[in-house]
């Protein structure tokens, strides 16, 4: 859920300023009725990012391309986003198109498609990064995630609006960019790693431990997204107003409670985005701590065959080393639930034999730190852990002389 979390609260409060832009820009231009056709170009951009989610997931390709081609798509987007930015200067530019579609000859069609444009790419961003994500996680996790960011961002969005009088927009928007060449660079980093895994770009496990390394850093790009409006804000502090003597009292009282009630905006958001950072910093270091797994020694019988009984394995990960004299110290682990047992062994075609650790009940490669899908534990193919044949007989777990020394060949264990 952290990962959904950070990707739709970056998404939403983009979307929210194009948002406010375009309606604060008419409204102060005094085109209230065109307000309506940018509304509707908002509802039009959700409906084709909805659209967009259909399409994506009818496409039939395997898993590590699917997700390698959907990186790789939001990075043109991103790449779009960023030489837009950079090229046309933010908000100033915004405003010109507002204005410029203004003075079209259909200016109510113009601001409904100026709307569409600017909000459906993130709108699809948005799409292609959690269809991704649900890849390694479950669809309902990846779906309350992307929920609660959402929710976050429209919270924070609402309390910079009202809280800052003036806020330093060109630093806001410089950083953001920043930020955007950032994400670029990390989502195209994603998308080889996925076609890697696909083996249809060249890796070595060593490429695969630099690239999940990069990539496993991305919740610090929302902590920078996070922290930037409170610096933005804290750059311009909002002055008690001047009470002029021509003022009446009513006027006064009005002013000094427009002070004191953006105060409290401010001081809100303020504390709430730091909290924020800080939370997220704290999930990202927690995250990425893991006890290395303890492995039990098991010794082949008499005929050369692995026995261990079912009902004494736990509900998790349980992990396993060959001791014998005739064979490598073979690593598998055998994971075992409600529903399931699944046994594999400690290592993959690409990474090599790393090994697999748990945090918090999710799988990570140890070398990559990729996520591993428990179902798909028994399927070869990326970074998944390599099938070991077994049988299950009376409740006992049997791998047989013959699979122990094909799996000796296998990997290089040491």
């Amino acid at each position: 859920m952290f990962e959904s979390i950070i990707i739709a609260l970056r998404e939403g409060i983009e979307s929210f300023f194009i948002i406010v832009i375009i309606v604060g820009f008419l409204k102060q231009q005094g085109k209230h009725e065109l307000v309506k056709w940018s509304i509707a170009g908002v509802i039009a951009a959700i409906a084709l990012s909805i659209l967009s989610f259909f399409v994506i997931h009818s496409l039939p390709i395997s898993e590590e391309i699917f997700e390698g081609v959907l990186y790789l798509t939001a990075s043109v987007i991103v790449a779009s986003i960023l030489y837009w930015m950079i090229k046309t200067k933010g908000i100033a530019s915004i405003k010109k198109s507002v204005q410029y579609t203004q003075k079209s000859s259909f200016p109510k069609i113009s601001i409904f498609f100026t709307t569409l444009f600017l909000l459906v790419r993130e709108g699809i961003e948005l799409v292609l990064l959690t269809s991704a994500l649900s890849l390694s996680k479950g669809a309902i996790e990846v779906a309350l995630g992307t929920a609660t960011g959402l929710a976050f961002s429209v919270l924070l969005g609402v309390m910079i609006v009202n809280g800052m009088v003036k806020v330093n927009f060109k630093l806001f928007f410089k950083s953001i960019t920043v930020i955007f060449a950032i994400l670029l660079v990390d989502l195209a980093l994603k998308g080889y790693h996925e076609l890697a895994e696909a083996e249809i770009f060249p890796i070595t496990p060593k490429g695969m431990k630099i690239l999940g390394t990069i990539i496993n850093l991305e919740p610090l790009i929302l902590i920078a997204l996070v922290v930037i409006p409170a610096i933005a804000i804290l750059r311009h502090p909002i002055r008690k107003p001047e009470t002029k003597s021509d003022l009446s009292g009513a006027e006064k009282r009005k002013k000094l409670a427009n002070y004191k009630r953006h105060l409290v905006y401010r001081k809100t958001l303020l504390a709430t985005s730091f909290s924020i950072a800080l939370l997220l910093g704290y999930g990202f270091v927690q995250s990425n701590q893991a006890s290395e797994p303890t492995y039990l020694a098991v010794t082949p019988n008499s005929t050369g065959d692995i026995l261990i009984e079912i009902a004494s394995l736990k509900h998790q990960m349980n992990h396993f080393v060959v001791e014998s004299s005739k064979l490598p110290p073979i690593r598998f682990f055998v994971l075992k639930n409600d529903t399931y047992v699944k046994v594999a062994l400690d290592g993959c075609a690409l990474c090599g034999p790393e090994g697999y650790i748990e945090r918090k009940g999710e799988i990570y490669c140890a070398n990559c730190l990729s996520v591993i899908n428990p179902e798909t534990i028994g399927n070869a193919g990326g970074c998944n852990p390599l099938p070991l044949e077994h049988t299950i007989e009376n409740g006992t777990l049997i791998i047989e002389k013959d699979t122990l020394h094909k799996a000796a060949q296998i990997l290089e264990w040491k």
